[in-house]
């Protein structure tokens, strides 16, 4: 049986999906999440990430164009250039979440009925960034 995969996306992977594989066109009604500009990549760009300290805001999503998990979020870590497939989560209508942020995201996915979905599970923390970006802290730098 063929599964549907969402893709939920904010940020450069709406307007830049580049490879990867979904349907032409972002739906607006994804999950409440909180997303911020707290993460500074490896090329200094300030980027939006999941942030728990965040203001709530609706996501966007899209239909993958593949119907295997292992296969959709491939083409995730392929499209955000990230080495460890621990960055790009997934989650099941069935699967036992272990926070807030996943049981609002399995919330929707029965709401939308939709099997798994899959996201970029970026941190602000990295080798250079081993800090919460605030704009309180980019006046000391």
């Amino acid at each position: 049986m063929k599964q549907k995969i969402a893709c939920i996306g904010w940020g450069s992977l709406i307007w830049r999906p580049e490879r990867l594989k979904i349907q032409n066109y972002w739906f607006e009604d994804g999950p409440i999440l909180p997303i911020e500009f707290t993460r500074i990549s490896s090329d200094n760009r300030v980027t939006l990430i999941i942030d728990e300290e965040a203001k709530p805001i609706r996501t966007l999503w899209t239909l993958m164009t593949c119907d295997d998990l292992t296969e959709a979020k491939e083409s995730l870590i392929k499209r955000e250039g990230v080495k460890k497939d621990s960055l790009i989560h997934s989650l099941t209508q069935n699967d036992n979440v272990t926070d807030e942020i996943q049981e609002d995201i399995q919330n929707w996915l029965k709401e939308k009925k939709i099997d798994c979905v899959i996201w970029t599970g970026l941190s602000y923390s990295d080798k250079t960034n081993k800090e919460r970006p605030s704009i309180e802290r980019s006046f000391l730098i």
